[in-house]
């Protein structure tokens, strides 16, 4: 079991770190990066790209959404009934969407960011004529 505390991603990619009990270059072998650039992001220097994130992540046993965000993901259901969750991180204008544990296109991600849009202003819409 791991801990997501820490109030930055690059806290609580460190803390992480540290409770599973590895080095900086074990960390760094096991994900196929430089030992310098785990410390880049727990140094706050650099954010982890998505894939790297996911990796970390499953080094970790950690949700990648509580590394991200410090909280669990926002989960919705998309209209084929598969279950998405959406990451926001907040140190950079990225969206990170994983699907069954898998970083998902931007392409694909804009076009089901627009569909999870109509959805809840769809169901927002029917809240109100059903409370009228």
């Amino acid at each position: 079991m791991t801990t997501c505390a820490g109030k930055t991603i690059a806290e609580r990619l460190k803390n992480n770190r540290m409770y599973c009990g590895l080095s900086l270059e074990e960390a760094a072998a096991a994900v196929g990066v430089q030992t310098h650039t785990i410390s880049d992001y727990e140094n706050g220097v650099q954010d982890p790209g998505a894939t790297t994130l996911v990796a970390l992540a499953e080094l970790y046993g950690a949700p990648a959404g509580e590394l991200l965000t410090g909280r669990d993901y926002i989960v919705r259901e998309d209209f084929s009934g598969q279950e998405v969750a959406i990451a926001v991180l907040s140190a950079s204008p990225a969206l990170v969407l994983l699907v069954n544990g898998e970083v998902v296109s931007n392409e694909s991600l804009y076009y089901i960011w627009e569909c999870a849009e109509f959805a809840m202003a769809r169901d927002q819409r029917r809240r109100e004529l059903e409370g009228s």
